[in-house]
């Protein structure tokens, strides 16, 4: 009987060694895909962050820069929305610094607002105005959406909070809204607050307010 020189593979051998190698080539082209979608995810979140960092910083300039005065005892009722108003979700004042590029000269009044978008995730809404330009002082309370824009969102939650000044009878405290006739003037300072998300370090910014001022 005569032999083979030579021992090849079988078909079953072939293929099995395919299967093989095709199974190995998914594994590979998936724990590729993860990592590039991580990369692309972290890259997002460092790029989100960063901005979330930049606009807090340049609305705790504007806070800082608060036109801050005693209302002569002229003022109309009309015009109390001039001044200085806040709770947690809301906040309204006049500043020397303007956020919006076409803002670049006199005082702005300011307002922002706390809003949840179409997915659920909190942010800022911006409203800005230059004084010499304003309207009716009662158009101001009634602001629309498409005179606003959004400068913060993405994230979990958004809060506002306000330190009264100290006094001989007690030291000075957060507080979730401000009332000028309570405590008199303006918060010594402004806190800022903000969670980007459930198990995320909740990011602070405090911006003070000088000089301080009381109403007589």
């Amino acid at each position: 009987m005569m032999q083979r020189g030579g021992k090849g593979f079988t078909l079953l051998e072939l293929m099995l060694s395919m299967t093989i190698m095709a199974v190995v080539i998914v594994l590979i082209l998936g724990a590729f895909q993860l990592g590039v979608r991580a990369w692309e995810k972290g890259e997002k979140d460092i790029d989100a962050l960063d901005r979330q960092r930049i606009v807090l910083d340049l609305m705790k300039r504007q806070i800082a820069s608060m036109w801050v005065r005693v209302p002569p005892p002229s003022l109309r009722e009309d015009e109390q929305v001039l001044l200085f108003s806040g709770d947690e979700r809301s906040m309204s004042f006049i500043s020397h610094k303007a956020l919006a590029p076409g803002h670049k000269f006199g005082m702005v009044y300011v307002r922002y607002d706390v809003m949840r978008d179409d997915e659920g995730s909190a942010g800022i809404r911006l409203f800005e105005e230059n004084t010499v330009f304003m309207g009716p002082y009662e158009d101001l309370r009634r602001i629309k959406d498409k005179d606003t824009v959004w400068i913060l969102w993405g994230a979990k939650g958004i809060r506002f909070a306000y330190l009264t000044p100290e006094s001989d009878a007690s030291a000075g405290e957060w507080v979730d809204a401000w009332d000028a006739g309570e405590y008199g003037g303006y918060p010594k300072a402004i806190g800022i607050s903000l969670q980007r998300g459930e198990d995320e370090a909740v990011i602070e910014v405090i911006a003070p307010i000088l000089p301080e001022v009381v109403f007589e």
